[in-house]
C-alpha cells in the first residue's frame, strides 16, 4: 500500500463498506415484527430471560417461514410426485411394449432373422470369446492331466516290472479321470518278436486318490495279434495250426471290461468282438460285496503278490459275496462258417443231429450264439466254506455244468 492513501478507505474512516454487507434480513424473512425497517433484529422483550426470548424468536421465524412458503412447497411436492408417477408409468408401459414386441419378433421367422442379422456380430463375438476362453482352460487342464497320467503309468509299469514288456506311444487324459493310451505293444515273453498291437486303450473313471475306484471301464480298440499269440492266450484252445488251416493269418478285434460297486452290489461286464472269428458278452451281478473289497484287491496289487494275511482277508471277503444274476453269451459264427467251408475231411459229410441233442452239442456242430441265463430265486454264495478261511479255495461252481445246475440257468443256441 502506498504512503498517504491508507486513511482514505471507508473502514478507516469508521464507515462500513456497503459492498461488504450481507443482504438485509427482510429478504430471508417476511416483513413484520421479525425485521425492522432498517433490517435490524428487534431486541429481547424486557423482563424475560435471554434463552426464552431466543426460543420465541426462532418459533416465530419458523411459523412465518412455513406460513409464507408452505403452500408453495406443498404444490411443488405434488407436482414432483406427479412427474415421478408419470415417469414410472411410462417406464412400465415401455417395458410391456418392449416385451410384447420381442415376443412378436421371436414368433415371426422373418423378423427373427432380421434380429439375428442386426445383432449377429455382437452375439458371435461374445460367444466366440466365451468359447475361446473355455477352450484354453480345457486344453491347459488336459495337458496337465496327460502329464500326470503319463508319469503314473510309467511308475506303475516300473513297479510291476512290466516296463520291458509293455511299450506305448503317447498318453492323453482329461481332468475328469479319462485316460487314453495310444500305440501299445505288448510282448508275452522275452523272446517274443511279434508283440500284440493295440491302437488305443481307453480307461474311464480313474481317481487320483484311489488305486481301484468304485467304478471303472476299460476298452481296447483294434487289437492285432498273430495266430501263435492267440493260441497262447486261449491256452491252446485255438491252436496256431488250426487257425492257419482255416485261413487266419492275424486276429483282430475289440475288447471291453467294466465294473461298478455301489450299495454292496458289484456289476461286472465284459465283451469282445474279433473279426471273422467270434466273441463274447458276459455280465455278472454280485450281492453282499464288502465295501472294503476293492481296498483289499488294491493291497494285494500294491503288495506285489499274495501272502498268508492277504489270503485270509480275501477268503473272508469272498465268503460273503453272492451271485444275484448272470448272462453269458458266446458267439463263434465266424469260425463256424470257415469250418463249414473248409471241412476236416476231403470228402464232406452231411451231419444230422438228433432231436434230443443238447444245446452244447448243437453249438459245437453248427456254431452260433450260445446263451446261458441264470434263474435264481435268491442270491447264491460263490464260495463254499468247509472250514474257516477255506472258502477262497472252494468255489461253489467247479464246472460249467455245475454252474448251470446250481443256478437253474437256461441254455439256448441262436
Amino acid at each position: 500500500m502506498q504512503s498517504g492513501k491508507h486513511g482514505t478507505a471507508p473502514l478507516a474512516r469508521g464507515k462500513p463498506d456497503p459492498k461488504l454487507l450481507l443482504p438485509p434480513l427482510s429478504t430471508l424473512a417476511p416483513p413484520g415484527k421479525l425485521a425492522q425497517a432498517d433490517g435490524s433484529v428487534p431486541s429481547a422483550t424486557p423482563g424475560m430471560g435471554t434463552a426464552t426470548n431466543a426460543e420465541q424468536s426462532v418459533q416465530q421465524m419458523a411459523s412465518a417461514l412455513w406460513a409464507e412458503h408452505g403452500p408453495r412447497l406443498k404444490a411443488s411436492g405434488a407436482v414432483a410426485a406427479g412427474q415421478v408417477s408419470q415417469f414410472a408409468g411410462r417406464v412400465l408401459h415401455h417395458g410391456a411394449d418392449t416385451l410384447h414386441e420381442a415376443g412378436a419378433t421371436m414368433a415371426d421367422p422373418a423378423k427373427r432373422s432380421g434380429l439375428w442379422a442386426r445383432y449377429r456380430t455382437l452375439i458371435v463375438a461374445s460367444g466366440a470369446g466365451v468359447v475361446i476362453l473355455a477352450g484354453i482352460g480345457w486344453v491347459a487342464g488336459c495337458h496337465e492331466a496327460s502329464r500326470i497320467a503319463n508319469q503314473k503309468l510309467h511308475d506303475f509299469l516300473e513297479l510291476a516290472e512290466l516296463a520291458p514288456y509293455v511299450k506305448y506311444g503317447s498318453v492323453s487324459a482329461s481332468p475328469f479321470g479319462n485316460v487314453t493310451i495310444y500305440d501299445v505293444n505288448i510282448r508275452l515273453s522275452d523272446n517274443d518278436t511279434q508283440p500284440i498291437k493295440v491302437a488305443s486303450i481307453a480307461i474311464g473313471g480313474l481317481s487320483s486318490s484311489q488305486t481301484l475306484p468304485s467304478a471303472l471301464s476299460l476298452s481296447a480298440s483294434h487289437i492285432e495279434c498273430s495266430t501263435e499269440q492267440a493260441g497262447a492266450l486261449t491256452a491252446a484252445g485255438l491252436s496256431d495250426t488250426r487257425l492257419r488251416g482255416l485261413g487266419y493269418s492275424t486276429i483282430t478285434g475289440d475288447l471291453a471290461l467294466s465294473y461298478n460297486l455301489s450299495d454292496r452290489k458289484l456289476a461286472v461286464k465284459s465283451s469282445a468282438d474279433f473279426v471273422q472269428l467270434g466273441g463274447w458278452n458276459v455280465s455278472f451281478d454280485l450281492a453282499d460285496v464288502p465295501s472294503t473289497f476293492l481296498n483289499g484287491m488294491t493291497s494285494v496289487v500294491q503288495g506285489g503278490g499274495f501272502n498268508l494275511v492277504s489270503l485270509m482277508q480275501m477268503a473272508q471277503q469272498f465268503a460273503s459275496i453272492k451271485l444275484q444274476s448272470a448272462n453269458i453269451q458266446f458267439d463263434d459264427k465266424g469260425i463256424a462258417q470257415r469250418l463249414q467251408a473248409i471241412p476236416d475231411s476231403p470228402f464232406p459229410q452231411n451231419r444230422t443231429l438228433p432231436d434230443n441233442a443238447t444245446p452244447f452239442t448243437r453249438w459245437g456242430e453248427q456254431g452260433g450264439t450260445l446263451k446261458i441265463v441264470t434263474q435264481l430265486e435268491e442270491p447264491l454264495p460263490i464260495m463254499q466254506a468247509r472250514f474257516p478261511y477255506s472258502s477262497l479255495f472252494n468255489p461253489a461252481f467247479s464246472s460249467l455244468d455245475s454252474f448251470i445246475a446250481r443256478t437253474h440257468a437256461t441254455v439256448t443256441v441262436d
